[in-house]
């Protein structure tokens, strides 16, 4: 493993702050590529050298002791079982040493933390390019395939596309993306993006238990880390991966309806209105509910949506309606006869109820 110059440098400028004493870091060559004396980047260290042969800390002693060497300490720095550069103190012998193994300890962190920082970026891109991918090809010709593959698709795998956004607006991408990273950090069971609030998975599995059960982890996860409360729509479990364009968007329809019914996750397979209202064209929706609730007040459009849908709840009952929403009959009866003064049409006739109540839902 190579350490960039960039963070070799910045590791030798943070460390020097801590000490106050020259610091220098050398690649597995022996080559200064960093330090806190300018003259001496680039040179060679024969102290570092042999420390990367011995894998042993070096006291030296004077000056010149080893070639482009200067007295102070010297100390292997370890990824795993590879040393992969020398970190090395300038300074009196007794000065420098106690520092030693602190100084060590630090570099190693901050060189494993950018090093999965890295891994943690290119996974993202990774995924973001297979994603996109995917949902843009309905049919694969032999480019696209070689491009999957180069991205790390199985296609003899079974998948399972998810889409997911919060019940409120949220924008902060990389909030989400963290909480992603740290939920799925042990778990490469699934790939995934993310567009603003919005997050597309794609689960290595077509088990419906399964990616309902990770689904709802994740979800706890992403509540109680980030605050967001969020739903998904779940596209049809089927071993058809020539299909995942289209998959995705079934889930983006499943997902529509769950924001529309409250419901943390709805399977597409699952959905029967919500099949046809989810796949009407923004016009016609736009004008039905103008038509059906347009004379309605908009401070009381809410009051007037909560009692119609726990009136057909109820089975269009007065009584147990009056029950859910803890009112009087009077007032349920004189908000359900509002609704017919402002729309023209009756909550108790069956056709007019039907007729509202995809009107409300179509609101949303």
């Amino acid at each position: 493993m190579n350490v960039s110059v960039a963070l070799a440098q910045e590791i030798v400028e943070q460390m020097k702050q801590i000490i106050n004493q020259e610091v220098n870091y050398m690649n597995q060559k022996g080559v200064i590529i960093a330090s806190t004396d300018p003259d001496r980047i680039g040179n060679f260290h024969g102290g570092a050298k042999t420390v990367i042969e011995t894998n042993q800390n070096l006291i030296i002693e004077y000056d010149q002791q080893f070639t482009g060497t200067k007295k102070g300490i010297n100390i292997p720095v370890r990824m795993e079982t590879e040393t992969i550069g020398v970190i090395g103190i300038t300074g009196e012998k007794e000065e420098v040493e106690k520092y030693g193994e602190i100084i060590k300890k630090m570099t190693e962190i901050l060189i494993k933390e950018n090093y999965l920082n890295t891994l943690s970026f290119q996974k993202r891109e990774q995924d973001r390019l297979l994603i996109e991918t995917l949902r843009q090809h309905k049919q694969w010709d032999e480019q696209t395939k070689t491009q999957l593959s180069l991205l790390d698709f199985d296609r003899s795998l079974n998948y399972t596309c998810v889409v997911g956004k919060p019940s409120s607006y949220f924008c902060n991408q990389e909030h989400v993306y963290h909480g992603l990273d740290h939920y799925f950090t042990h778990n490469q069971s699934c790939h995934y993006t993310v567009l603003q609030d919005t997050v597309y998975l794609l689960f290595k599995t077509n088990h419906a238990a399964t990616v309902t059960n990770e689904l709802n982890k994740l979800n706890h996860f992403l509540f109680h880390e980030l605050k967001l409360n969020y739903h998904f729509g779940i596209s049809p479990v089927e071993n058809l991966a020539v299909t995942i364009y289209q998959h995705f968007k079934q889930a983006e329809h499943a997902l529509t309806w769950a924001l529309v019914e409250a419901q943390s996750i709805v399977f597409y397979h699952d959905m029967d209105l919500g099949l046809l209202i989810t796949t009407l064209k923004t016009e016609a929706k736009t004008a039905f509910v103008d038509k059906m609730l347009g004379a309605i007040p908009e401070k009381e459009r809410e009051t007037l949506k909560e009692i119609l849908l726990t009136y057909g709840a109820n089975n269009k009952s007065i009584n147990k309606s009056c029950e859910t929403l803890f009112i009087h009959k009077n007032t349920c009866q004189y908000r359900l006869n509002k609704l017919k003064n402002y729309t023209g049409y009756d909550p108790k006739d069956i056709n007019d109820y039907v007729k509202l109540y995809l009107a409300f839902i179509l609101d949303d």
